[in-house]
């Protein structure tokens, strides 16, 4: 989309990559109910480390009372509990980042502090920055949205580019016109 500051010419902008999310998954849980060791959680997002004490008291160890209870104490993740249907151990604790961009990707690391089964999380999906080639440099952002690589247009990426796609920003004489004809007949009507 173009504002009406857009610098009208022809710009060739390539999509390398588009931004995501990081997710982690648990180890498979026999049923979304299931108790996980006593432990220590932390989970660190743009340098910010929350730490989450896993026990009883805390009424956080089943799998989704600690989804509750990320969703509740973490700011920048979601989890929930993710009923795969297969096999026996088909419930898995799911951690993704509400975010796209490394800057805002999820890490997650669990130290037990008693017996029992520990989740185990896996990066399932790693956080990507979106990545552009624009007048032959790499430009890079956080999210797929973008609004200063072109002044006055806003990108949205939604898939890359087989090479650089052409982007035309045209003046629109008519409209101008017509946007002027109407300011002049509100301002006649208010006189």
């Amino acid at each position: 989309t173009a504002s009406g500051t857009a610098v009208a010419g022809t710009y060739d902008v390539e999509v390398v990559d588009l931004a995501e999310n990081s997710i982690h998954r648990s180890r498979g849980f026999s049923s979304a109910t299931s108790q996980i060791a006593d432990g220590n959680l932390d989970i660190t997002i743009n340098g910010v480390t929350t730490g989450i004490v896993v026990q009883a008291s805390n009424g956080n160890k089943s799998i989704s009372d600690l989804a509750d209870y990320i969703n509740a104490n973490v700011n920048g993740a979601t989890a929930y509990v993710l009923d795969t249907g297969s096999g026996s151990t088909p419930f898995r604790l799911m951690i993704n980042a509400d975010e796209t961009g490394v800057s805002n990707g999820v890490s997650l690391s669990f130290a037990p502090t008693g017996a029992g089964t520990t989740p185990d999380f896996v990066l399932v999906n790693g956080a990507v920055d979106a990545q552009l080639v624009f007048g032959g440099l790499t430009v890079q952002r956080a999210t797929n949205t973008v609004s200063d690589v072109i002044p006055g247009v806003t990108l949205e990426l939604t898939a890359p580019t087989s090479g650089a796609a052409k982007i035309t920003v045209s003046s629109d004489p008519d409209a101008m016109a017509d946007a002027v004809e109407s300011f002049v007949d509100r301002s006649e009507e208010h006189t």
